[in-house]
């Protein structure tokens, strides 16, 4: 347990030390406010573009900032931090750090998990800081925050990012280039996106069906506990994907 603390000491250091600070809470934060912006104004927008023409377009809503903040989020967000996490261990492989550190009598798990836990608080801190600040601008433009709805549909998205932190982490522990590792990551969360549009059941159990539930929650059109068998098999899965890589880092020949 000594050496775990060790290991997640170092990882918040690096991550205090690098651009890993800046730009996916930067990014996030971009989204967070934005998107309540553009929800409202996309109406008035798009008449001042077309002014001959008479475009009739629904009364933008509080949904419509959400719906805004979460596309953004599973799109470029989940990019962000994928291309901020391909080096988690490759890049310790790489440089040879990672046989320097294991050097000391620590068990190997204990690399693999404090990696994990210091990108997860990093993401987390930022997708949570950035719902915060979308929740305010909501109120404040739509005189409506969708609390309950969205805070339901908020807990689906902490689900997806600890799986794809998970991928990330699996990939950079297979890899022995970036490269490598950021089209593995890649790769894996496009067939994550793609999965739900090959069969009913897989838009109902897969973790890829965790950001179509997001859009329903929040147009109304399905419920929180519709969405429970594919956040436990996403959960499942982050377990399952955190024990491979541990047992094929274990395998490795430094």
């Amino acid at each position: 347990m000594t050496g775990a603390i060790v290991f997640l000491k170092k990882e918040f250091r690096e991550i205090l030390r690098t651009h890993k600070i800046y730009v996916v809470p930067c990014i996030f934060l971009f989204f967070a406010i934005s998107s309540p912006l553009l929800a409202k104004l996309t109406p008035e927008l798009v008449k001042s573009l077309v002014p001959n023409f008479e475009v009739t377009l629904p009364e933008p809503k509080a949904a419509d900032s959400y719906l805004q903040l979460f596309k953004n989020l599973n799109q470029i967000g989940i990019l962000a931090v994928i291309f901020t996490s391909i080096g988690l261990v490759a890049d310790e492989k790489v440089r040879g750090t990672a046989i320097l550190m294991l050097t000391k009598p620590v068990p190997k798990w204990s690399f693999i998990i404090s990696k994990f836990i210091a990108t997860s608080a990093l993401v987390l801190g930022a997708l949570l800081l950035a719902y915060g600040v979308c929740l305010y601008y909501t109120l404040f433009l739509f005189k409506d925050a969708m609390f309950a709805i969205s805070a339901q549909a908020i807990v689906l998205a902490v689900a997806y990012y600890l799986l794809i932190i998970a991928v990330t982490l699996l990939a950079s522990t297979i890899s022995r280039s970036l490269a490598l590792s950021g089209a593995f990551s890649v790769g894996a969360f496009l067939l994550l996106s793609i999965l739900p549009a090959l069969h009913k059941s897989l838009a109902q159990y897969t973790p890829g069906a965790l950001p179509n539930f997001q859009d329903k929650l929040l147009a109304g059109t399905a419920t929180f506990g519709e969405a429970v068998p594919a956040l436990m098999i996403t959960l499942a899965a982050v377990v399952v994907l955190l024990v491979l890589t541990v047992l094929i880092f274990k395998r490795q020949e430094l």
